[in-house]
């Protein structure tokens, strides 16, 4: 099962690639993407990453294709 933290680094990944983003969008997402993901893995029981991030969280998921 995978946490909001593991979902916030493959949409990082993703985001550096995805070229439904232009392309001085994608690392400024990425780098956005991957700072929280390193807060939260650091900081944050699993269970609160969706109430401590939930704006990242959303953008995660809909670059991995998730329902939110």
């Amino acid at each position: 099962m995978s946490t909001a933290a593991d979902e916030l680094q493959a949409a990082a990944y993703k985001a550096r690639t995805w070229n439904a983003l232009p392309a001085n969008l994608r690392q400024p997402l990425a780098e956005w993407l991957e700072t929280t993901y390193i807060s939260l893995a650091a900081t944050a029981h699993p269970d609160w990453h969706p109430v401590v991030a939930p704006d990242a969280l959303a953008v995660a998921r809909a670059i991995n294709g998730a329902q939110p």
